[in-house]
């Protein structure tokens, strides 16, 4: 795994994989799994629990997971500054291939 007590879902699924000797783990229903742990473990932290699950050492702040959380993705960038983690670097063509994907008709005229 990247930095000490990182592991983003990619190395959390192959983690998983190998665990349990099966070729891969699914993307979405980690992603579920995920999303459901860390929204349980933000209602903890707002009741003012001092221990919750570290879910923003695992979900990337650019990440659409992010977004759909509840904490949103300022709450994770802040906690992941507390414990002086670096943001993921932004993955390669990532808005490049936005913006092919604005520019393409849909549906392709024929």
């Amino acid at each position: 795994m990247g930095q000490v007590g990182i592991a983003p879902l990619e190395q959390l699924r192959a983690a998983l994989a190998k665990t349990y000797a099966a070729d891969g783990a699914c993307p979405l229903t980690t992603g579920i799994f995920c999303r459901i742990a860390a929204e349980h473990a933000y209602e903890q932290f707002q009741m003012g629990a001092k221990r919750v699950a570290p879910f923003w050492r695992v979900i990337d702040p650019a990440s659409p997971l992010a977004r759909k959380l509840s904490c949103g993705p300022a709450f994770i960038r802040k906690q992941r500054q507390v414990e002086g983690i670096a943001d993921p670097p932004a993955r390669a063509g990532g808005a490049a291939r936005a913006q092919r994907r604005r520019r393409r008709p849909y549906p392709p005229k024929p």
